[in-house]
């Protein structure tokens, strides 16, 4: 029985279901509040609002945490924004859908009414003398003109750009038409390009305050997303939500039209659509074919039934007809059985009965036997279908992998693979980050690797099974998707919350070939890692060494930041510290240390044999480590950088990390009389060759500099 579907346009307000067959891609987040100027007036409400909408649109929308960026005060460096908008521009899906949200002061030039987004960084507009003088501040501003630059280069096919910043107009100088809102329309405007701008104001300040906390133009833009009355919105949809109130309670008119110049197509549109209208809307055709197919089952079912009765009162009838002759017999004969015709009569009577109830019989088991042929023949069905499933899983994996290993396709393009094969075996992944399916007998499930926490950890050093104690670790119960198959890494937590990873024992070639790397690491050797043990996720931090030690001796101070300037005779005493503090809670023969070479070099290549853990392209660089290219010759929060393959972050620069060993040449190499000790991984103020997972460097144990910072492993006892 088919169910009509809603009418879009009609039930807009009223929450109508979403149509499957729009074209909706994957949602994406650049979210800039700006409060703490160094150089212009302090906002009350920009940061408030950058955060609530992100998590507005996560709650509401769906939005994917690993696909929202969130730029605060310090972070929205006019570097950091074109590079987030840069990055996005050439990573983004052509099916993706983009909303850029910005609030922090602007600026327009009254000569040439251009805009500009002031970033953290940004200067105060130059006086008359130092213009004259040839200072040009602008140079510290983000252009609305740079802007749409990079819109224009945008992949994703749509961009929502929503701006609560004074002089914003400027990207809208013309409202666009509200057009009728109907099912076709809206299918239609979604195949096309659309780049949009939602903003604040025209070409004037506006007002930074407003309620709870959020700017007149966000309470209202909020307001609007969180009513749930409204399965999906357009940028003029949205407009018509908002103006009302911003005009209301501001002295400010709200704007809505296309950004001109962009690529954008006047016919497309941003939707944003709430993700339960359409898994509701799925759900219910679901539903429906289940509810068909039962139908139809019972309708063959009561016709079964229907023709089984027939022939039962049938069978019934001529045996009923029987016994009357039979009665009207032996009335005839007096009550006993007579001779002759009247014997040879019942006598056939009689036959005829034991006839009819072999025949009974023998429908019954015919129909037994269909039954159990039928159920065999579909089991077969079932058999053949799964095999052909797993064939074609395997067959379609083995090309995945086989693309990802491929050096002609670039790595930018590995998100996209994922999702794409995920969705053709109708898997739900995690994040955009590429994972591993498996067939597992029934259908394709991803592998999710699970953190556990220490005590849990010792149990499987023990093969014991656990259950956590409350306040003891994690603990509970995981309800586990069926999609999923699940992977435990374990992740072992210090008592001053330092977080550690599972790294597995394994054997891998230690430093490079003749010919490739500095002489120092020839000849390649092969180590094994006999024992398991655990490294630090990040360098250790300033907070972890001031709870530890209680001071802080570093140079470039921020508790998120890698301590620094730190001697390797004290990182060694930190080590013992925090080892004596967890006396008890480590398990047996396993201390807090600097690692030695060999585990911090297995650590950081991770598997892999390439120059650094990510590959041989040192342009790549970047998007791992902070070296002399893009680290304004400072150090940064640990973690910013994406992880090596075994989750581990900031390897390949940020800050040289102590190792336990003195200086030495590898087995077969040649002699060297060096002292000191080994430092790794390159740092802030390091070239991108001395960030290679095989790099050796070396220092006095006991000069510390503000390059040199260190990472703990929780490992075996040196020597033992």
């Amino acid at each position: 029985m088919d169910r009509p579907r809603d009418h879009v346009g009609q039930g807009f307000s009223g929450g109508s279901l979403v149509p499957q067959d729009w074209l909706l891609g994957p949602y994406h987040l650049l979210a800039i509040g700006i409060d703490e100027y160094a150089h212009w007036g302090r906002l009350m409400t920009a940061r408030a609002g950058a955060e609530a909408v992100r998590e507005t649109l996560t709650n509401e929308f769906g939005f994917e945490p690993d696909r929202c960026i969130v730029l605060r005060n310090h972070e929205a460096t006019g570097e950091a924004i074109i590079a987030a908008l840069r990055s996005l521009a050439r990573t983004l899906s052509e099916e993706a859908s983009l909303l850029i949200y910005f609030a922090g002061h602007g600026h327009i030039d009254d000569l040439t009414q251009l805009g500009w987004w002031i970033p953290v960084d940004g200067q105060r507009p130059a006086t008359e003398s130092e213009i004259e003088a040839g200072r040009d501040h602008t140079r510290t501003w983000i252009s609305n003109h740079e802007i749409k630059t990079v819109l224009a280069r945008m992949k994703a096919r749509h961009v929502l750009l929503v701006s609560d910043s004074c002089y914003s107009g400027d990207f809208v100088r013309a409202m666009t038409e509200a057009r009728p809102v109907t099912d076709e329309y809206v299918k239609t405007a979604l195949l096309r390009t659309s780049r949009h701008a939602l903003t604040s104001g025209g070409l004037h300040p506006v007002q930074d305050d407003g309620f709870n906390g959020q700017s007149v133009f966000t309470h209202f833009f909020l307001k609007a997303l969180k009513d749930r009355t409204m399965r999906w919105f357009t940028a003029n949809r949205l407009h018509e939500r908002v103006v009302d109130g911003v005009l209301a309670n501001a002295r400010q008119m709200p704007a809505v039209g296309v950004v001109r110049d962009t690529g954008g197509e006047l016919s497309g549109e941003f939707v944003l659509v709430r993700p339960e209208a359409v898994d509701l809307e799925q759900r219910l055709e679901e539903r429906s074919a289940e509810l068909k197919a039962l139908e139809e089952a019972l309708e063959r079912d009561r016709v079964a039934r229907e023709a089984a009765t027939r022939e039962r009162e049938k069978k019934e009838a001529a045996l009923a007809a029987l016994q009357e002759r039979i009665e009207a017999l032996k009335a005839s004969q007096g009550g006993g059985v007579g001779v002759g015709g009247n014997w040879q009569q019942m006598k056939a009577l009689l036959e005829a009965k034991k006839r009819q109830a072999e025949e009974l019989r023998k429908l019954q088991q015919e129909q037994a036997e269909a039954a159990r042929r039928r159920a065999e023949e579909l089991e077969r069905l079932e058999r053949e279908e799964r095999e052909r499933c797993r064939k074609y899983f395997e067959s379609e994996w083995a090309a995945y992998e086989g693309y990802l290993q491929d050096p002609d396709i670039p790595a930018e393009h590995h998100p996209d693979m994922w999702m794409t094969i995920c969705a053709e075996f109708g898997v739900r992944p995690k994040s955009m980050t590429p994972g591993k399916l498996r067939w597992n007998g029934e259908g394709v499930v991803q592998v999710v690797k699970v953190e556990v926490a220490h005590l849990q950890i010792l149990a499987l050093l023990r093969h014991q099974a656990f259950v956590a104690p409350k306040g003891e670790g994690r603990g509970g119960i995981r309800f586990i998707p069926t999609n999923l198959q699940i992977e435990t890494v374990s992740v072992f937590r210090t008592n001053i919350g330092m977080e550690l990873l599972w790294i597995p024992p394994g054997k891998f070639l230690m430093g490079n070939s003749e010919g490739v790397g500095d002489g120092d690491e020839c000849p390649q050797t092969e180590v094994t890692i006999s024992r398991p043990f655990w490294m630090g996720k990040f360098p250790v931090r300033q907070r972890d060494w001031e709870a530890v030690m209680g001071s802080n001796p570093s140079h470039f101070k921020g508790k998120d930041r890698p301590v620094e300037r730190v001697s390797w005779d004290e990182c060694v005493e930190f080590g013992k510290r925090l080892t004596e503090g967890m006396k008890g809670k480590l398990p047996a023969g396993y201390e807090y240390r600097l690692p030695a070479e060999a585990e911090w070099e297995y650590a950081c290549r991770a598997g892999t044999t390439t120059q650094w853990s990510f590959g041989d392209e040192e342009s790549e660089l970047k998007w791992y480590g902070w070296y002399d290219k893009n680290s304004r010759r400072q150090t940064h929060r640990v973690g910013q950088k994406q992880s090596n393959p075994w989750g581990l972050h900031d390897m390949h620069g940020g800050v040289w990390e102590w190792c336990l060993d003195r200086h030495r040449s590898y087995p077969g190499g040649a002699a060297t009389r060096i002292s000191g000790f080994v430092v790794r991984g390159g740092s802030w103020n390091s070239s991108a060759g001395e960030c290679r997972s095989a790099y050796r460097g070396r220092n006095s144990p006991g000069d510390p500099r503000f390059r040199i910072g260190f990472r703990l492993v929780l490992a075996p006892r040196s020597g033992s």
